[in-house]
């Protein structure tokens, strides 16, 4: 398979378009893994680790979203990573405040 074909699989399967983060927001509480924000959806994130995940895993998060003084947190499942600590967490709990600050700042940077 082609290696254009498994990127637009994989594309494909996102609910909701994800947002690139700039500038850089740092995860402050994940367990005993730091790492920063490569880009955010509703419904997860993609990172960069200082160490490799693994599939499966279920982290702590929290950060700031980037131009705002909210701090979003909760936890998150690892779905998909690689060898240079990349990786794409689905949130697996996220209260229902930090859900609506996070679909409005999502909202409000597709418009700019």
């Amino acid at each position: 398979m082609a290696s254009e074909e498994v990127i637009c699989r994989i594309a494909n399967r996102r609910r909701n378009s994800r947002i690139p983060v700039k500038p850089l927001v740092y995860l402050t509480k994940t367990t005993d893994t730091p790492g920063f924000l490569l880009n955010l959806s509703e419904n997860g994130m993609a990172i960069q680790a200082m160490e490799i995940l693994q599939r499966g895993w279920r982290v702590d998060f929290q950060f700031s979203l980037p131009k705002t003084k909210v701090e979003i947190s909760g936890a998150a499942d690892v779905v998909w990573c690689d060898t240079t600590g990349r990786a794409g967490l689905e949130f697996a709990s996220l209260c229902d405040f930090d859900r609506v600050h996070l679909r409005r700042w999502i909202t409000e940077t597709q418009v700019n």
